[in-house]
């Protein structure tokens, strides 16, 4: 088991993968975070070994209030959204097991409620289906912008409607100042990516942001100024014609 000595920092995992899985990952890491905690249906019965956990008994959503999981006959395999023809190729015996009403919150309902979060700030990810929606979430918020690491388990295709490959993803999160540091094929068909936040792409994609809004500002300036022009040439033309 991992070192449970806290470090500085937060872990905040999104849906939960395999024991084994989630087990490998905390060993990765070393020593705990100073804070965890685990957002999904089922973490009031998760890493019972982690009594200091902080726990949210619900699925990040879109919206706030229940959402209608699906489970699957493949162990620990749920989302929100219909499965693909590419899913049912890649399991053709793919049954669902049952289906159940859960607590959904919202990320701005999320990020509200943990308030201050300790960095370095890493997000593991496992909500199949739902990662492009979670993604851009975090970034509305603005809250993807500190984080440090994100690990996300995704489908090496589009397994549910409206989900993203793995390319896509990391693609995706390229353009949001994320280096991909490893890729672990241990499931090859739902891969772990594990990237890495970038200081300085950040900081040149901020300087960046601050020169264009700079220059909007100085167009509009001109513009204001060319109005302005306009309008004292008709006044100086309209005195000039009434002194005639």
């Amino acid at each position: 088991m991992v070192n449970q000595t806290a470090e500085a920092g937060t872990l905040i995992i999104l849906g939960m993968p395999s024991p084994e899985v989630l087990e490998a990952r905390l060993n990765s890491i070393g020593s705990m975070p100073r804070r965890l905690v685990i957002v999904d249906p089922q973490a009031d019965t998760a890493l019972a070994d982690y009594p200091d956990a902080e726990r949210i008994a619900a699925a990040v959503s879109e919206v706030d209030g229940e959402a209608e999981m699906t489970f699957y006959s493949i162990a620990g395999l749920r989302s929100f959204a219909p499965p693909t023809a590419d899913l049912k190729t890649l399991f053709p015996g793919l049954k669902i097991r049952r289906t159940a009403m859960v607590s959904a919150i919202s990320v701005p309902s999320l990020v509200a409620q943990l308030g201050d979060l300790p960095e370095p700030l890493r997000i593991w990810i496992d909500m199949p289906g739902e990662e492009m929606k979670l993604l851009a979430g975090l970034q509305a918020a603005g809250l993807l912008g500190k984080v440090a690491e994100v690990v996300l388990r995704c489908g090496v295709e589009s397994f549910f409607e409206g989900a993203e490959d793995c390319a896509t993803l990391q693609g995706w999160l390229a353009q949001e100042a994320f280096d991909l540091i490893e890729t672990d094929a241990t499931d090859p068909d739902f891969l772990d990516l594990w990237l890495h936040g970038n200081p300085l792409q950040r900081r040149v994609s901020a300087l960046e942001e601050e020169i264009t809004t700079r220059d909007k500002q100085l167009a509009e300036r001109s513009e204001a100024l060319k109005a302005a022009q306009a309008q004292a040439d008709e006044r100086g033309q309209g005195i000039a014609a009434r002194d005639k």
